[in-house]
């Protein structure tokens, strides 16, 4: 569903994602970040990095966009089912790795589960900084930016 709800928004917004060919190479190093955290860390360290560094902060960055896109002049109209559907979604999604890590992980690996979850919050924050950066350099040219 949050698919359908993203293309309803893109088309709101006049933005033709067919013509996204890649994802940014940001974008990429993000989503692969967070893979190899999951594919080659401990499996504690994959569920905290997915609870918090991917679930828990969806929330609040989804809360963020839906109170904000209607102060937007030419967004008041925008539809906010694809922010909806994450804010319906993410809580239970949280909850449900973060009941799997409390099973699995040990106190021994809190350490190493912070220092894991921290450096997956660094790359998350460069990728928005990098994203910050690619929309601004759109915007200034006055164009539709495509992530």
């Amino acid at each position: 569903a949050h698919s359908n709800y993203f293309i309803e928004l893109t088309n709101f917004l006049d933005l033709d994602i067919s013509k996204i060919k890649e994802p940014t190479t940001f974008t990429q190093k993000y989503i692969q970040a967070r893979l190899d955290l999951c594919l080659n860390a401990t499996i504690s360290e994959g569920l905290a990095g997915i609870a918090l560094g991917n679930e828990y902060l969806n929330l609040h960055i989804y809360k963020a966009y839906r109170a904000g896109i209607h102060k937007i002049p030419d967004l008041k109209q925008a539809p906010t089912g694809y922010f909806d559907a994450h804010l319906r979604d993410e809580e239970a999604d949280f909850k449900v790795f973060s009941t799997l890590y409390e099973k699995v992980s040990t106190v021994t690996e809190e350490r190493k589960v912070k220092k894991s979850l921290i450096s997956l919050l660094g790359k998350r924050k460069q990728f928005f900084d990098e994203l910050y950066s690619y929309l601004s350099m759109k915007v200034t040219k006055n164009t539709h930016p495509t992530v």
